[in-house]
This record gives structure tokens, C-alpha cells and sequence, in this order.
């Protein structure tokens, strides 16, 4: 795995270590339009693994605490990432096993965190590094003078609550399986669930819910529109404001924005899209790239955050079909897909939504919600232009949600 930055205190490893074994990956995995995360497994129930879970996992840790043990240039990227919010952290020993394993973490990887006979956390790996320095100011040293060195900062973590027998069952490993140490799961075994499910981390979620994961349809609606075709007026479009708009709300709630390349080179009252939005779409993120068409997508580390259609045309047929096809690949997604249209086109979008393909196959009204104009004007005026104090729960209040 090659390195982005070396310094005297250790090594970080960074994204462009992984590409060779992610492309391998990508030629063996069940579906050639996603690409397969891998998922390490992590007990921490002993007395000495409660404490350091409740000190860098419970207790989140800031960049500011150990940025004079990491090389200035590997700083400034995990700055980028996190955007100066708390992180949680993890570490292994230096064993042989232990460092094999660390070794084979790619960046967007999945972990989990089993105590007690549950699963109570999964995350992404957002970084890796081996160093001493860090591992002894998070967690000291063992009574035989070893530190946790092999360390990895982890992004998107949730909480969960999960009896481990009901993940073993979707792993095909017995009921009465114990874990030893830090694992990684059989690739034939993720790629069995996500063939049959889509996004692992979005089984787990739906079981944390208790709720029975939808598996993929066998016959799923594809989008078979063009590409994204902007259409060009005498004057900035209504559909360009809105677009904008969404881009500085999704830097308020300090998310990355992704928006069609077709739509990059557009501007809206001198604002220039390309110099705000995401150039690389494709990077760690397990969605195929027909989904690139949807006109504005918000994602924060390896994941997505939220979907927007903003539909200024007659038909809001081709937008849904956008989400569709997301939902189809990821049946088990809770994140929000929004369809944004002006107030007079409320009913056309709901009736729309209640067709049977989209509610009673794909079961889009679950995470489908209709959003004016308006609303997303008011929001932006509100937050997007100071660029502070926006969250993703306040867009949710103010969209309706399709029953």
C-alpha cells in the first residue's frame, strides 16, 4: 500500500494506496457497477477495549489534540474530511496477525464493533496511519509495554444494537461463531449480501430498526433517459437557482456536493458551480454511474446523505426514474431522495410517487419526499448564505414526506 506522507512519528495511508486492489476488486465483484467494501470485524468487550471504546469511540477526539504527531500535508487532508468536527479513532497491537489484517483495509472500508454478543457500532475507514506517538497519547501502553499502533479514524459511525447471531446469519456463519480478535470477513460472503441486498451497512441498519431488509428486485426499473441536458434560456434558469441554492446549503451542512458534469460548467448570478462541487464522483462510494445524472447529491466521507431531482419540466417521469435506479441498487437506503418543484406542481409530483412501480415495488415513498421552491429559497436565505447552522433535519421539516 503505497503512502501519502511520511514522517519520523509514522506512515498514513491514503486513498491512492488502494486503487490497484480496488479495480481487482471491482472485476470480481457480483454486480460491475458496484464497487465491494470490504468489512473487518472488532471485539471490544474486555475491561481494557470498554475503556479505549469509551475514550476515542464514545468520547469523539479532535484533529487539534495530535496535529504535532502528523505530518502537515496529511493534516491538511484530514482536515478536508472531517471539517474540523470530532472523529473516533481505533487502534490494534503490532501482532502478526493484527498488522496483516490492518494491512488489507482499504479507505471506505466498513468496521464493526461487537461487545457483549452484540454489534453496537459500524463506520468507515477514513484513514490509517502506524504510529506509535498517537497510539500512546490515545491509550497509553499494555503491562507488556505494547501500544495500539496500527490505527485506523473511522467516518459515518452509527450506533447500533444488533444480537451478533443475526449478523452471523447474513454472513452464512453459524449462530454460536466467536469472534477472537480484529477480522475480516470473507469477500465471497459480503458480496453474497450485497448481490442480494445492495449496501451491507444498509442491512445492518434496517436490522437495527427491527426491520427485515428488502432484497433487490429481480426485475428493477431502469433509467434508459439521456444523459442530463441542460436547456439553455436567454437567462439564468429557474432550475440553476435552485441548483445552486442546494450546493451552498449542502456546504452549510458540511457536506460535499456532487452535481452532472454536464452541469458543472454553469453558474448562477456569477456563482460558479464548478468552483464549489466535487469533480470525482465515483471515489468510495458503492452506487453505479448512471446515478451521476441526478442533478444534486450530498455526500459526507464514503456515503451519500441525500438525493435531489429538481424538476422544472412538464414530466417529472425522468427524475424519479434517476431515483429509482439509486433505490433499485441500494433497495435498503434510509438516506432522503427529495424531488424539489415549484409549489403548482406539488399534486403532479405526489400522484407521480404513488405509482405502483415506485410504491409498492421499489417502496420509494419510504424515502422519497416533495420539496418546494419556495422552502429551499427560504432555507438558503436563512443559512446557505452565511454558510453556518444548517443541518439535514431542518430540509426534512420543511419537505413533505409521500405516504
Amino acid at each position: 500500500m503505497a503512502q501519502l506522507g511520511r514522517g519520523g512519528r509514522g506512515r498514513v495511508f491514503g486513498l491512492l494506496g488502494v486503487r490497484a486492489e480496488r479495480e481487482l476488486v471491482l472485476r470480481t465483484a457480483p454486480s460491475p457497477q458496484i464497487p465491494l467494501k470490504q468489512v473487518f470485524v472488532v471485539p471490544a468487550s474486555g475491561p481494557e477495549a470498554l475503556q479505549h471504546y469509551l475514550e476515542t469511540i464514545e468520547r469523539k477526539r479532535t484533529l487539534r489534540e495530535i496535529e504535532n504527531l502528523i505530518p502537515p500535508d496529511d493534516l491538511k487532508i484530514l482536515r478536508g474530511m472531517y471539517r474540523e468536527t470530532p472523529f473516533a479513532v481505533w487502534g490494534a497491537t503490532s501482532g502478526r496477525g493484527n498488522t496483516r489484517t490492518f494491512s488489507q483495509m482499504n479507505l471506505g472500508d466498513y468496521i464493526l464493533f461487537l461487545q457483549r454478543g452484540k454489534v453496537v457500532l459500524i463506520g468507515e475507514i477514513a484513514w490509517k496511519t502506524q504510529n506509535r506517538e498517537i497510539a500512546q497519547y490515545f491509550w497509553n501502553t499494555n503491562v507488556a509495554g505494547e501500544t495500539w499502533e496500527n490505527i485506523y479514524f473511522i467516518i459515518n459511525e452509527r450506533k447500533l444494537n444488533i444480537p451478533a447471531e443475526q449478523l452471523w446469519k447474513y454472513l452464512d456463519y453459524e449462530p454460536t461463531f466467536r469472534l477472537q480478535g480484529l477480522m475480516q470477513v470473507d469477500r465471497g460472503r459480503v458480496a453474497e449480501v450485497e448481490k442480494q441486498y445492495g449496501g451491507f451497512s444498509d442491512v445492518l441498519l434496517r436490522l437495527a430498526r427491527g426491520e427485515k431488509p428488502q432484497e433487490r428486485p429481480e426485475h428493477p426499473v431502469v433509467d434508459t433517459t439521456p444523459p442530463h441536458v441542460s436547456e439553455e434560456d436567454e437567462k439564468p434558469r429557474e432550475h440553476n437557482e435552485i441548483q445552486w441554492r442546494l450546493i451552498r446549503l449542502g456546504h452549510a451542512a458540511g457536506v460535499d456536493v456532487w452535481i452532472p458534469k454536464n452541469d458543472q460548467g454553469k453558474e448562477w448570478e456569477g456563482h460558479k458551480f464548478k468552483e464549489q462541487v466535487l469533480h470525482d464522483f465515483k471515489s468510495g462510494l458503492d452506487i453505479p454511474r448512471t446515478v451521476e445524472n441526478i442533478d444534486t447529491v450530498w455526500r459526507f466521507g464514503y456515503q451519500i446523505k441525500a438525493a435531489f431531482e429538481i424538476e422544472h419540466s412538464t414530466s417529472v417521469y425522468s427524475g424519479l426514474l434517476r431515483l429509482a435506479d439509486l433505490r433499485t441498487i441500494a433497495p435498503n437506503s434510509l438516506y432522503p431522495l427529495y424531488i424539489a418543484a415549484p409549489k403548482e406542481r406539488r399534486e403532479k409530483v405526489i400522484s407521480e410517487l404513488k405509482r405502483p412501480t415506485f410504491h409498492d415495488k421499489l417502496m420509494l415513498h419510504e424515502v422519497a419526499r416533495y420539496i418546494s421552491y419556495d422552502k429551499i429559497r427560504e432555507l438558503d436565505e436563512k443559512y446557505g448564505s452565511r454558510g453556518i447552522g444548517f443541518g439535514p433535519e431542518l430540509l426534512e421539516r420543511a419537505s413533505e414526506r409521500v405516504a
